[in-house]
């Protein structure tokens, strides 16, 4: 799986990659939304590949369901563009509300390249990570908003 960062640079998806200053990482809860179940399985798999626990939804109606059902996880990670009437940004929010966690932290994955729908996601604040994605910048980008949160 590839990913794009800012400024269209390619990044591979790495399953081999476990740097040992990751170890921190893992036990961490993620709950992963995607409506594409080969790319919610595979980020599911890359992220466990790190100890990390994961709990997937391949809508929103499934995110609000399991919010309520599991542990509070330790970061929403959703892709932006979702099957149905809302997106990744707006499911975040929600969730947040819906756990009383303002700081929760989110992460969004996208393969949009629409200019204003970028602008639109830089504007949000919760960061973004391009398709395809890097899981060395992936696990950075999580261990920054963990400690961002700590």
């Amino acid at each position: 799986m590839e990913l794009l960062a800012p400024g269209n640079t390619k990044l591979q998806l790495d399953w081999q990659t476990h740097a040992t200053e990751l170890i921190d990482l893992e036990g961490k809860k993620v709950l992963i939304i995607d409506d594409d179940l080969i790319g919610l399985d595979a980020m599911s798999q890359v992220l466990s590949s790190f100890g990390i626990n994961t709990t997937v939804a391949q809508s929103a109606e499934r995110a609000y369901e399991l919010i309520r059902e599991i542990d509070q996880p330790d970061l929403i990670l959703s892709d932006f563009r979702l099957s149905e009437q809302t997106n990744g940004i707006e499911l975040i929010r929600n969730l947040r509300k819906l756990t009383g966690l303002s700081a929760l932290p989110g992460l969004i994955v996208t393969g949009e390249t629409s200019p204003d729908k970028l602008s639109y996601i830089e504007s949000t604040q919760i960061p973004c990570l391009h398709k395809p994605v890097n899981t060395d910048d992936l696990i950075k980008t999580m261990q920054k908003l963990f400690s961002d949160n700590a």
